[in-house]
């Protein structure tokens, strides 16, 4: 009876171990999965701008191109959103993961840099990625470790991982984050025109003036609904 007792929980740890392993392989897939499509979003604006800047477009065709932008930009906010929630969720060391994301995005506008050679179209959709990055990450970092002293719990929540509901609680975050990636796309399009001609450093300088705000603003645990 102690012989098949033992049986019984050997086969239920190789069964738990094997759901877990399939899980953190689902789970690798995923974060895999979302980078690909946010650094796909990052190459085709690059040379959606490319374009539009190229040619000579109709007031509606216009339109049409920054309307269809300004959709894909609310899709890469929600998947960016969700893929900081959950390397924020499984990695403790949060700074070093934020890192290593970073890592490919600078890359890929290096590599639309050397192929665009427009450094004024450039900057200001790559800075606008990087700002809405530090902001999701800094949003689920707050967070978290309010969640933790109101649970009172040690390990990181999972309820926003679960819950539709609690993770949308970065819904003015979301909001936040668009207007700041729709800013630099815009900043990217005006930039070259000869009335406009703004240099880099003030497309810049301006993406920085909303980000500080947004940055106070993310930070602020009481400017946030409860989940």
């Amino acid at each position: 009876m102690i012989e098949q007792a033992a049986r019984a929980m050997s086969a239920d740890y190789y069964r738990r171990r094997t759901h877990i392993l399939r899980a953190r392989v689902l789970v690798m897939g995923l974060l895999l999965l979302c980078m690909g499509f946010l650094l796909l979003v990052c190459i085709g604006e690059g040379w959606t701008v490319r374009f539009m800047l190229s040619q000579s477009l109709s007031f509606m065709q216009t339109g049409l191109y920054a309307l269809a932008i300004m959709m894909v930009i609310g899709v890469y906010c929600c998947v960016l959103a969700r893929l900081a929630l959950y390397i924020s969720y499984h990695l403790d060391h949060s700074k070093i993961a934020q890192a290593l994301i970073l890592v490919p995005f600078v890359a890929v506008y290096l590599f639309l840099f050397l192929k665009l050679t427009n450094i004024r179209a450039i900057l200001p959709l790559a800075t606008s990625k990087l700002f809405a990055t530090f902001l999701f990450f800094s949003f689920w970092q707050s967070q978290m470790n309010e969640a933790r002293i109101q649970m009172r719990l040690k390990a990181a929540p999972r309820i926003f991982i679960v819950s539709w509901h609690a993770f949308f609680v970065c819904r003015w975050v979301l909001a936040a984050c668009w207007l700041l990636l729709t800013l630099g796309f815009a900043l990217a399009v005006v930039s070259t025109h000869p009335v406009v001609d703004m240099e880099g450093w003030e497309g810049v300088a301006l993406l920085g003036t909303f980000f500080l705000v947004f940055r106070a603003f993310v930070r602020n645990p009481n400017a946030h609904a409860d989940y």
